[in-house]
């Protein structure tokens, strides 16, 4: 059973089994007995032990590169009770929602293990199955542009400015520009004149699709045009081959079939949050009394099942059994009492101090310590930016500075949700659900319409009362005036996915959630002119910028910044020869930063940097 708690982002409540083993493994692996795959190094007569922070697709990626290799002894620490980082799928009776990544972009090994899988969303028809280079602005000719009031544009006119508007656009790209302080905003602008001169319709119209465009681009890249470097934007990468899309039953599930196959035998280890992490052998050994490191071990060998947002437990003699994330209520204590022990509690048979051999010590909050040879630290640079004391000894100064220095934006999800009703049937007791859904729509929007895009005319500022907020942005502005879009989605009916960008987010995470609901509400009826349209029965919405280990949604390289910034992020440390300590996310990625293929990819560098100190790849 999945239970949506409307107040929080973390809306899911997945069913995981969180299974310990024996002891006597335990104490196994604290000694490091694992038989040697090859190389050996400072490992001496045992395998590399590698302790990854974080569980989302980049310490996936760091895993499963390590076991491809031979490295086996592999521990994954999230602080969270799920694994996944910024993919939430939340599953409801009707379908599912993504309150996190949602998108595959291009043919990437997530996409491909989602073809593989049977989990892409089918296309349409109209949808162009060999499109290489995904839609940007064209896509919204089939969205409304309204300002307050109901009024909507001419359809006619909104569609021959977005052709010119992509062609603006995609001008971003082969500019030969290589000076990082000049912005991509500041590169539009000296355009404006241009491109508005081949627009039509009046100056209002065209002032206000320009407008539209520079909040787009805020959804679009977590940043203001000014905030982000036009030679950084060229720098991304667009993967080839399918475009955009979406999946069949969320993207957890893609997901947790990398996590399978990432992690057959070794540890996932959940609510572990990371204080510091003493990343060389001199503040390692400042450890006095460690304890076991093994609590709350995951095997995932045999035991996990592809069933969306559900890991189920199977044994011989038992039928399988659906357990929430966390501890199991039929837990064995009394192997539980062993783990966690100071050292000096237990028997000096029992456990040897690992001190000698391990360069990284990973205190987490609970006291507990994880001794290893390699760290990975897959943290959000969001977080990050906020704990420079979460490495002892800190990172060097170029690194505190890239961290410091990439840019970490904001982007948020409220999914507002209709209860299916008689009025909804026009009192038919005979139309499938999917055919009300399709008359709904119409009256909603309007005859093949996916969605409306919210004009705010300069100077205006309707009176939302449900508005109670003091709370402004930079601009003097009400965090309701940074909705620029609204539209359907194809994984659950009856539902709007709104989209909220920017500083707004931060005030929007702050307010009640039923104040937030209202204000959606009187937004829908002043921007639709649908007095009497009833209000959505439930609201669900992400918190990516106030869950303390994100601090945020996606990362940009910012205007002013070296070109080389993910370089020096994820550079090993202290050095290549020797890569005690490496930072891997979709923040390190050079080409492909914000993308949770980008996050993947990183993982895999982070991975082969440790392989290649083990003689396990050339």
């Amino acid at each position: 059973m999945f239970v949506v708690y409307m107040c929080q982002s973390v809306a899911i409540d997945c069913d995981m089994s969180i299974l310990t083993d024996p002891a006597a493994k335990a104490v196994q692996r604290a000694r490091g007995r694992s038989a040697m795959q090859r190389g050996g190094n400072d490992a001496g007569e045992r395998s590399p032990r590698v302790v990854v922070v974080g569980a989302g697709f980049a310490a996936v990626g760091v895993a499963k590169r390590l076991l491809q290799g031979g490295i086996t002894d592999v521990t994954l620490l999230e602080a969270r009770d799920r694994p996944g980082g910024r993919v939430q799928t939340v599953v409801l009776d009707k379908g599912f929602v993504e309150l996190g990544g949602q998108f595959l972009h291009g043919e990437t090994e997530i996409y491909e293990t989602a073809k593989r899988e049977g989990l892409l969303r089918e296309e349409s028809e109209d949808e162009d199955e060999e499109e290489e280079v995904p839609d940007t602005i064209i896509q919204y000719q089939t969205f409304t542009f309204r300002l307050p009031g109901g009024v909507a544009l001419d359809q006619q006119t909104v569609n021959h400015n977005l052709k010119v508007l992509e062609e603006l656009i995609s001008r971003n790209k082969g500019t030969g520009i290589t000076d990082v302080n000049v912005s991509l905003g500041e590169f539009l602008t000296s355009l404006y004149p241009e491109y508005m001169s081949r627009m039509v319709g009046d100056e209002q119209t065209k002032a206000l699709m320009i407008k539209w465009l520079e909040e787009w681009i805020v959804l679009d890249s977590a940043a203001r045009g000014e905030e982000q470097s036009l030679p950084g934007c060229a720098r991304y990468v667009y993967e080839q081959g399918s475009g955009v899309r979406e999946t069949r039953t969320g993207l957890w599930d893609v997901f947790q079939c990398l996590l399978h196959d990432a992690l057959p035998q070794d540890r996932l280890v959940l609510n572990k949050p990371v204080k510091t992490v003493q990343w060389n052998r001199e503040s390692a050994a400042g450890i006095v009394t460690p304890g076991i490191n093994n609590n709350h071990q995951l095997p995932l060998n045999n035991q996990l099942t592809r069933k969306v947002g559900t890991l189920a437990c199977t044994s011989a003699d038992q039928e399988s059994q659906e357990l929430k994330y966390g501890r199991t209520e039929n837990e064995d204590v009394s192997e539980q009492s062993f783990v966690g022990k100071p050292e000096a509690e237990m028997s000096p048979d029992s456990f040897k101090s690992p001190l000698s051999d391990f360069r990284v010590a990973v205190s987490c909050d609970d006291g507990e310590i994880f001794f290893a040879d390699h760290v990975v630290v897959t943290s959000s640079v969001g977080f990050l930016k906020e704990h420079p004391e979460f490495f002892i000894p800190q990172l060097p100064e170029k690194h505190q500075n890239a961290v410091k220095s990439t840019g970490f934006g904001n982007v948020a999800k409220l999914f507002l949700i209709w209860d299916m009703d008689k009025d909804m049937a026009g009192g038919s007791s005979t139309k499938s659900e999917a055919d009300i859904a399709d008359e709904w729509r119409v009256r909603m929007l309007g005859s093949d319409v996916e969605g409306m895009n919210l004009l705010w005319p300069e100077g205006v500022q309707p009176e939302i009362k449900s508005a109670r907020s003091s709370l402004r942005t930079a601009a003097g502005r009400n965090w309701y005036e940074y909705v620029c879009m609204m539209e359907f989605i194809d994984s659950y009916p009856f539902s709007l996915l709104v989209w909220v960008q920017g500083e707004a987010v931060n005030i929007m995470e702050s307010l009640p959630l039923a104040e937030v609901k209202d204000v959606m509400s009187e937004l829908l009826v002043l921007f639709l002119g649908k007095p009497d349209l009833p209000p959505p029965s439930r609201i669900i919405r992400s918190e990516w910028f106030s869950n303390p280990y994100t601090r945020g949604a996606y990362s940009y390289l910012a205007t002013g910044v070296p070109l080389n910034l993910h370089d020096v992020i994820s550079h090993p440390l202290p050095n290549s020869q020797v890569p005690v300590l490496q930072l891997a996310g979709e923040a390190c990625s050079r080409d492909h930063y914000s993308t949770a293929h980008g996050a993947l990819y990183s993982g895999h560098a982070a991975a082969d940097v440790i392989l290649r100190h083990h003689h396990l790849i050339d």
